[in-house]
């Protein structure tokens, strides 16, 4: 399995002089309720990042744009273009745990939301399920009443001054998921339709081929966007 991610829009040079704004909600790490004072700031940073924070070159999460992503599995080749991830920033967050210290960064927490959805302009050739397909255009993808379980580590940067994560690792746990992928078979929307149709009957079978690629870009993702924001966060 190979997968090749290209995130144009989370590629981000930080500027010293860039500060976060006033409404950011900064918490002591090592007072006695971090947990909670990190459990609200994290859910006042998902709604202020909506719109994105130019202040500090923070994108829109509303939606998140991934630029290019390109999976090589199995022999099959999917391809992902102008991929916009919405509704992440209407999620509640559920638990949250951490461990903070001036030499290392580690904290979990769940968030859940009723969906998750995502647009893209696609190209797939190959395999799926059962079907021999070679077509493209515009898909969609909807994750319902969907569960994300987030662990994120690291360390300091910059004598000390600010955190750095090492890792962001995310599982998505969706108790349904829905496509709609237009043109499967070029000219032949009659059949489009009916793969269609079989894939939302037995979503599972999709979900599982490519739930561990999802999450992996996310990581990349995440952990990208993270560190822009940590870089205005002092230890």
């Amino acid at each position: 399995m190979k997968v090749v991610l290209t995130i144009v829009s989370i590629v981000i040079l930080g500027c010293a002089s860039k500060k976060l704004p006033a409404s950011f909600k900064i918490c002591d790490h090592f007072g006695p309720n971090v947990d909670v004072c990190l459990k609200e700031a994290i859910a006042s940073a998902l709604v202020q990042l909506k719109n994105g924070l130019p202040e500090v070159d923070a994108p829109s999460l509303s939606p998140l744009h991934i630029s290019n992503i390109t999976v090589h599995k199995f022999g099959n080749e999917l391809s992902f273009l102008n991929v916009n991830i919405d509704n992440i920033w209407e999620m509640t967050i559920t638990y949250l745990s951490s461990n903070l210290t001036r030499e290392s960064f580690w904290m979990s927490f769940n968030m859940s939301g009723d969906h998750i959805g995502a647009t893209m302009d696609y190209s797939m050739k190959g395999k799926l399920l059962f079907f021999t397909v070679n077509g493209g255009g515009k898909g969609e993808l909807t994750m319902k009443n969907v569960v994300v379980q987030a662990n994120l580590k690291g360390g300091v940067a910059e004598g000390g001054k600010h955190y750095k994560l090492d890792t962001f690792n995310i599982k998505l746990y969706p108790r349904l998921v829905t496509y709609n992928m237009e043109n499967i078979v070029p000219g032949q929307k009659e059949i489009s339709d009916q793969i269609n149709d079989v894939l939302n009957e037995t979503w599972t079978a999709l979900w599982e081929e490519i739930q561990l690629d999802l999450e992996e870009i996310l990581d990349e993702v995440f952990l990208n966007y993270t560190n822009n924001i940590l870089k205005y966060v002092p230890v």
